[in-house]
């Protein structure tokens, strides 16, 4: 299977594999918008959601000690941008998401964290660093206006995603899809035969 996909694909398997992971849906709709639109700007938006449901965040069961959970910090970054989370994060570059989409009514801003620079203007992106860092620390986002690089404008082109990592994020999608039964097709679930 080739290893292209739409925007569109890439954001419906997201949703599905965030709410397979355990993610109740708004925050499941949030990842799959996230992934999309970090994808758009040329930033490994599936790798980096793959691999953080490989690990464990704050948002399990249990795991009150792990790294803040990056799709939790991007939901309450999204909600209010003063919500810059402290300590370990896991999958920084999903803060970017919001920033990005704020970005195109004019609020630009830097998203940083050691080794990585985000830059999100209406004009697109300018990044640089270890932007698929597993997890990060010390994030800050500051009000700026970018100078510096010029912008990498949003594409809405399909685009190549890593085959281990999409098949990671489609067996966490398998997990919302109930198992047919003679009983459901009797109902008439399924196909029209």
């Amino acid at each position: 299977m080739s290893g292209t996909r739409t925007l569109a694909e890439i954001r419906a398997t997201c949703t599905k594999a965030a709410r397979g992971a355990g993610c109740p849906w708004g925050l499941a709709e949030e990842a799959g918008l996230a992934v999309r639109v970090l994808e758009a700007h040329g930033l490994p938006g599936v790798s980096v959601l793959a691999r953080l449901f490989e690990g464990p965040r704050d948002c399990q069961p249990g795991c009150s000690a792990a790294p803040r959970c990056g799709l939790k910090a991007m939901a309450a970054l999204s909600d209010d941008p003063r919500a810059v989370p402290k300590g370990h994060v896991a999958a920084p570059l999903l803060l970017a998401a919001p920033l990005l989409m704020a970005a195109r009514k004019g609020a630009a801003a830097m998203l940083r964290w050691e080794g990585a620079d985000i830059g999100c203007s209406g004009g697109g992106v300018v990044a640089d660093g270890a932007l698929d860092a597993a997890i990060a620390e010390g994030l800050s986002v500051e009000t700026v206006a970018l100078g510096t690089g010029v912008p990498r404008p949003p594409d809405w082109r399909s685009r190549p995603v890593d085959p281990a990592h999409w098949a990671a994020l489609e067996a966490l999608a398998a997990r919302t899809l109930v198992p047919e039964t003679e009983a459901s097709r009797r109902a008439g679930a399924g196909p029209d035969t």
